[in-house]
């Protein structure tokens, strides 16, 4: 959290400086200018402090979900929306709480995939594209659902009517929309 408020606090002192540069007289183009065959790469590390109350019970949680994932840029169009592949490179999950510890690293896995963090390990190496506006608008995704269901082939569920609700749900959940 400090972290962020240390960020957001930067962000503002750094667009004062530049809006107070120049009189305020040019207008600052901010733009995504992604270039047609390059890769580019991002982590995202999300720490949470979790604390919920179950039939009177007050339980915490402790939880980090990490994914690191590279952006290909397959083609730029002329009104500058590029075609993106995006690929899952490395995921960390960790808990602890009532029901125990759970860690899984993609970079130092276990010899055994806790069950807890399955789903999280099976997204690795796999991916979906997007369709990226120079505003950095997301304009279309494809290969979700496909994605969704490698995930369910990787974690062995079987094909018929507890797959298909599965499935449903994760589109529900974490489908195009």
């Amino acid at each position: 959290m400090k972290r962020t408020v240390f960020i957001l606090v930067t962000l503002v002192l750094l667009a004062g400086l530049l809006l107070s540069c120049g009189g305020g007289r040019n207008k600052l183009d901010l733009k995504l200018r992604l270039q047609q065959g390059k890769s580019y790469g991002t982590k995202m590390v999300a720490d949470q402090d979790i604390t919920q109350t179950i039939q009177g019970q007050t339980q915490g949680i402790q939880q980090t979900i990490g994914m690191a994932y590279t952006y290909d840029v397959q083609n730029v169009e002329s009104s500058g929306n590029a075609q993106v592949n995006v690929s899952y490179d490395w995921i960390q999950y960790k808990q602890d709480g009532p029901m125990g510890e759970v860690a899984y690293d993609s970079s130092n896995p276990p010899a055994t995939i806790p069950d807890a963090a399955l789903g999280y390990a099976a997204l690795l190496g796999k991916g979906f594209s997007m369709t990226v506006t120079p505003l950095g608008d997301v304009a279309d995704l494809q290969g979700i659902d496909a994605l969704l269901s490698d995930i369910l082939d990787t974690l062995n569920v079987p094909a018929g009517s507890t797959r298909d609700a599965l499935l449903e749900s994760l589109q529900a959940q974490f489908g195009a929309q």
